[in-house]
């Protein structure tokens, strides 16, 4: 059960995550502006984290230090040395980003409105929306221009993989998050697949045994592993298409 554990799920964040908008173009060498790019999109996450936090665990303490993070990002925005149209894209993409996100930070899905159509809605404009910007965005910075026509695949890209690591994500901190009464992707397949009616079930401790024992003897963990090798595929297809691409990207992408 323990196939998508943390420490195997999270192996592809430690090494690709603050450096993601630049990852397609690693063996071109790495730049300030690029560097500079990175950090912003980075420290964007970190605030979020903070907003995150802060809503599900009601720590308002940690609403300062979002906002001050994401201050610091848009002063790495604002200092990016690129041409003007490309800054104005980036800027807008930026903005729309963490606007999308921001509307969907609706806080715990009820037992009574959990669905996977309620679920992945939430994953791509958070996490799937925002590693497709982070990859657009370095798309747009760094490539030449006349290859820049068609961004498209780096969208893609950036959408697949941050659906890849968030439903990693959310395997491996299931129980953490059901008693936190956070509902996932492995606890929504076992109450659609298990024979627990729980619709108007309050998530008192019975009900949270009753559903990790659903989660375990509905094989979740199997079904969850079909679910990222088909956003795995999804990134691959992507990678296809890019006009330029690190050779080894493929091979990280698909590490299981």
């Amino acid at each position: 059960m323990t196939d998508l554990s943390r420490e195997r799920a999270n192996d592809i964040t430690r090494a690709t995550i603050d450096l993601f908008p630049m990852l397609p173009f690693f063996d071109a060498g790495i730049d300030e502006p690029a560097i500079s790019l990175c950090a912003s999109w980075y420290l964007t996450i970190l605030a979020a984290k903070q907003f995150d936090d802060a809503q599900d665990e009601a720590v308002t303490e940690k609403i300062p230090l979002g906002l001050s993070l994401l201050g610091l990002a848009q002063q790495f925005l604002a200092d990016l040395e690129t041409d003007r149209a490309s800054l104005t894209a980036i800027l807008n993409a930026f903005g729309r980003q963490m606007s999308v996100a921001a509307a969907s930070q609706s806080g715990r899905i009820p037992l009574r409105q959990i669905s996977y159509e309620r679920y992945f809605r939430d994953v791509v404009a958070k996490s799937g929306n925002t590693f497709a910007v982070g990859a657009w965005c370095g798309a747009r910075m760094l490539l030449k221009e006349a290859v820049k026509a068609d961004l498209g695949p780096y969208y893609r890209f950036g959408m697949a993989m941050g659906i890849v690591i968030q439903l990693r994500d959310d395997w491996s901190d299931w129980r953490l998050d059901l008693r936190r009464g956070k509902l996932t992707l492995p606890v929504i397949y076992a109450l659609n697949n298990g024979r627990l009616q729980l619709s108007n079930a309050e998530l008192d401790d019975s009900v949270i045994t009753q559903i990790e024992e659903t989660v375990i003897a509905c094989n979740a963990d199997a079904w969850c592993q079909r679910q990222v090798a088909q956003y795995q595929q999804e990134a691959l297809v992507a990678i296809e298409q890019m006009p330029e691409c690190a050779p080894w990207l493929a091979r990280l992408v698909a590490m299981p």
